[in-house]
């Protein structure tokens, strides 16, 4: 029975990969151990369940529904196993986390330091990167994502949301000369944070009253448009324009008296803040700690401070 769910795991992760190579890798065994387990199991089943060519994999269709079974065996075995390191086992090993670079900056590496402070068994790697990391394919535990997300493989621990504004400098404002509100805004000078090559585009904003949402899509021809909220940041604070950024960005400049809140109470976006992980290496002792304390610290992390902003 050992043997025949050794080959089931084997099989299931080749199927997640559709490669004989990369699933050697991510189990840690020869590339000859994990195809014999295969060739083993197809003898057992009497069965093709992988063909192979030259150029690639794929499932057969007996293979694809084998799979799903595989995948449910696989998690309740982590699963088990999960239950069982959970209750006898403090947090230890080593933890590979990504996140996006300035979410790293901001948050995650001092989230990482409070998270090493309270379990010094742990060895962990925090890759701060732009890049949508493949997690299995390069062998990471968890990663902490902005957006909404496509990969059903992935599980999911929604974190909270980034709310965004509005932000420019008093002499912007100014030298602007008149008051922005949402039937202008579309033709002030504006910096966007996303850089989709000048396309039409609109900001849609939003904000509360009492009970009720009340929504607002203005078209805008931003004069300048980039990929990375430090670099609107830079530019706003050298008055080129109103700039769409974080709060936690934002705000904290409009404490100190570089920016005004454009609009304020009005929120310009808000972006899901995720972790992920790949659902068959279960949630051992140290990434359920991470987990943990990732929810409970960011907890409104993100949250606009000013514009009361909806609940997720």
């Amino acid at each position: 029975m050992t043997r025949s769910l050794d080959a089931i795991v084997v099989f299931t992760r080749v199927a997640d990969l559709l490669s004989f190579t990369a699933a050697a890798r991510a189990l840690g065994q020869p590339l000859a151990t994990v195809s014999r387990r295969i060739a083993e199991l197809e003898n057992e089943l009497g069965a093709r369940l992988i063909q192979r060519t030259t150029r690639k994999l794929a499932l057969t269709d007996l293979g694809r529904r084998y799979h799903e079974h595989g995948r449910r065996i696989v998690e309740e075995l982590d699963a088990a196993r999960t239950l069982v390191a959970g209750a006898t086992e403090q947090p230890s090993g080593s933890l590979r986390i990504t996140a996006p670079v300035i979410l790293a900056q901001k948050f995650i590496g001092s989230l990482a330091a409070d998270f090493l402070g309270l379990h010094p068994q742990v060895r962990l790697s925090l890759q701060a990167t732009d890049r949508l990391v493949d997690l299995v394919e390069e062998g990471f535990d968890l990663a902490i994502r902005a957006g909404h997300l496509r990969d059903s493989s992935l599980v999911m621990r929604r974190l909270g949301s980034i709310a965004a504004g509005l932000y420019a400098t008093p002499s912007t404002l100014s030298a602007i000369g008149r008051p922005v509100d949402l039937d202008n805004l579309g033709d002030m000078p504006l910096i966007d944070v996303r850089a989709p090559g000048f396309r039409p585009r609109s900001w849609s904003l939003k904000k509360t009253e009492g009970a009720r949402i009340i929504e607002r899509s203005v078209a805008i021809a931003p004069r300048i448009e980039v990929n990375d909220a430090e670099i609107v940041q830079a530019l706003v604070l050298r008055h080129f324009g109103i700039g769409h950024l974080p709060t936690f960005m934002g705000e904290a400049m409009a404490r100190d008296g570089l920016l005004v809140r454009v609009l304020p109470g009005w929120i310009a976006d808000e972006t899901p803040v995720s972790a992920v992980y790949p659902s068959h290496r279960g949630v051992v002792p140290a990434l359920r700690a991470f987990l943990d304390l990732a929810a409970e610290r960011l907890a409104g992390a993100w949250s606009d401070p000013v514009g009361d902003a909806p609940a997720a």
